[in-house]
């Protein structure tokens, strides 16, 4: 009899300290803010070097370099924020470019560069 009620005293002992775990663990979680809250919303994120897998049948647009935007740019390969801004200040400063050959003007980007984006990348509407 006298072990049937320590069996029963040290079940009861476990249970409670379980508990006291359970709830100790659900206190250092219950302060934490979420993570999306800890993230400014100005903050801005950019990915390089990241591969969207698209089905066969879906083509993207081609960036037009005359329109297109510093974050636009520097998805082009072998464009990094540096270039995409120079791409941008000469356009600003001398215009459209007629042809994705135009691209050479602008300090940095030679006839690799120029070939590495070619089909990524147009001077306007017209040229594909």
């Amino acid at each position: 009899m006298r072990r049937e009620v320590l069996f029963i005293q040290e079940r009861g002992l476990m249970l409670l300290i379980g508990v006291a775990v359970l709830a100790s663990g659900l206190l250092l979680f219950a302060n934490r803010s979420p993570v999306i809250q800890m993230i400014p919303s100005s903050v801005a994120i950019h990915l390089q070097q990241v591969s969207v897998l698209l089905p066969a049948f879906v083509k993207p647009e081609p960036i037009d370099i005359n329109s297109a935007t510093l974050d636009e740019l520097i998805v082009l390969p072998g464009i990094g924020p540096a270039l995409a801004q120079r791409i941008i200040d000469y356009r600003a400063e001398h215009g459209p470019f007629g042809t994705l050959q135009d691209l050479k003007r602008v300090s940095g980007i030679g006839p690799q560069i120029v070939e590495n984006i070619n089909g990524e990348a147009v001077a306007g509407q017209g040229e594909l």
